[in-house]
């Protein structure tokens, strides 16, 4: 399973996700709203974001089901094949 299908499924359960800014990660996970984006050499940065979900399971439990609204508003297979349609139709 590739970076943004997991990318996308961990959110969906509603899991708090640190992700960095590659393929399409940072348009599912919304940084200090849906989880943590840091850089993918920053391994200080991803250290500080495992530990602010450590010490606050609220914010990690907040996050996780955030990003899990996200996800079922902006994937839903219904929608994405709409648009998908309304695009190759034209309309």
């Amino acid at each position: 399973m590739g970076p943004v299908k997991v990318g996308r499924a961990v959110p969906a359960r509603g899991i708090p996700c640190i992700v960095s800014d590659v393929g399409g990660l940072p348009e599912t996970v919304v940084d200090g709203q849906t989880g943590f984006g840091v850089s993918p050499d920053d391994a200080a940065a991803a250290a500080r974001a495992i530990r602010r979900f450590v010490e606050d399971p609220s914010l990690a439990a907040r996050m996780g089901r955030a990003g899990a609204d996200r996800v079922r508003e902006r994937f839903d297979i219904r929608r994405v094949m709409l648009e998908t349609v309304k695009t190759v139709l034209g309309r």
